[in-house]
């Protein structure tokens, strides 16, 4: 509810839809793709916050289904219920994804610590061992967000170790975080305005007369044949 107020008064423009079961999501995403062949879909973006707490609430709906395959004695998944649950994960983001529209999705993040090197990694918080990188390879941009007071923006009105700063790392150096740059975004962006960003994306390519799924596409053949070369 909290984030609900905080949305309303950023953008009073925005449309907030609460989601609670697969067929709420279905009913959305029929309505945004039926409105915008018609021509009569009013928004230009839908943002899901969160996918982490999306799969959450799908998990608990399959649990207290009726479908034995789906659930073992004590309740909890099976595999093959779990299965459903990544697929239909995977289904969201990519038919969303594949709207006309800008999308963004959002989500926790989830630490993990290596036993043997102490290395930590975040990556979002989703089930499915794989699911972290296919998201990531779904979407033209993956950031991580995170606060902090050493002024990675260098706002000169920012006093250095006394205030928070809201920062997006666009691209990390190492693996600890799961990023994925753009060539038009710095390493460090405010994203208070992300609209900012998506437009700053948005010029990038129309300045270069290719499309962002033309560009994703040309970069997983790309990464494709690099990883064939290897072999």
């Amino acid at each position: 509810r909290q984030a609900m107020i905080t949305i309303r008064e950023s953008n009073p423009q925005a449309a907030m839809v609460e989601i609670n079961c697969w067929e709420d999501l279905q009913a959305l995403f029929k309505e945004a793709n039926e409105g915008i062949r018609a021509g009569t879909f009013p928004y230009d973006c839908i943002v899901l916050d969160s996918l982490t707490e999306m799969q959450t609430k799908l998990r608990r709906e399959l649990e207290k289904g009726k479908d034995a395959k789906l659930i073992q004695g004590d309740g909890s998944l099976s595999m093959k219920g779990w299965g459903v649950l990544i697929d239909r994960t995977t289904s969201l983001v990519s038919s969303f994804r594949d709207l006309p529209i800008d999308f963004v999705c959002l989500c926790l993040c989830d630490e993990q610590v290596n036993e043997e090197t102490g290395v930590r990694t975040y990556r979002p918080s989703v089930n499915g061992r794989k699911l972290p990188g296919d998201l990531a390879s779904f979407h033209n941009a993956v950031w991580y967000l995170f606060t902090t007071s050493a002024n990675p923006l260098e706002d000169p009105a920012h006093e250095k170790g006394r205030e928070l700063q809201y920062v997006a790392l666009t691209r990390g150096a190492s693996s600890e975080y799961l990023t994925k740059g753009h060539e038009a975004l710095a390493t460090y962006e405010n994203p208070s305005d992300v609209r900012q960003m998506m437009d700053l994306m948005r010029s990038y390519w129309k300045e270069r007369e290719v499309s962002p799924r033309r560009a994703v596409e040309v970069s997983a053949r790309a990464e494709r044949v690099a990883a064939i070369a290897k072999k």
